[in-house]
């Protein structure tokens, strides 16, 4: 149905909601109810997804809304005290009991990451 060989346009239309898109400069947007959210490349690993490229047009037609944050279910350590946290929905929750960060898969599953890029998410509850 779709040729493979064909390089790939970029998209010329307003973004459906849920699309992460690239702009020519290399800044990634989400998409998301009619406006776009910055993410950076640190959030942007935490969602595994490869954005779509997009004219400058076409960004154009959505207006700024702010930042996102890590995906839910994203485990991080601050790099500024070494706290770990647990991103749930939307919110840093600390992890406050080691017996916890073990059973979310501890080490292997990690991200160690500046402060900055933790403040994106509000502070929720503390996991004991």
């Amino acid at each position: 149905m779709f040729k493979k060989n064909k390089p790939t346009l970029p998209l010329d239309i307003v973004p459906p909601s849920g699309l992460f898109v690239k702009a020519p400069g290399g800044q990634v947007w989400y998409v998301k109810a009619g406006g776009r959210y910055s993410v950076s490349d640190i959030h942007l690993a935490s969602w595994g997804v490869t954005p779509v490229s997009i004219t400058n047009t076409a960004l154009l037609l959505v207006p700024e809304r702010g930042k996102i944050g890590f995906r839910d279910g994203t485990v991080c350590q601050d790099f500024g005290d070494g706290r770990m946290y647990l991103i749930s929905d939307s919110k840093k929750r600390l992890i406050a009991n080691p017996a916890v960060y073990e059973a979310l898969g501890g080490d292997k599953v990690c991200h160690s990451v500046p402060s900055e890029y933790l403040r994106v998410h509000a502070e929720g509850d503390s996991i004991d």
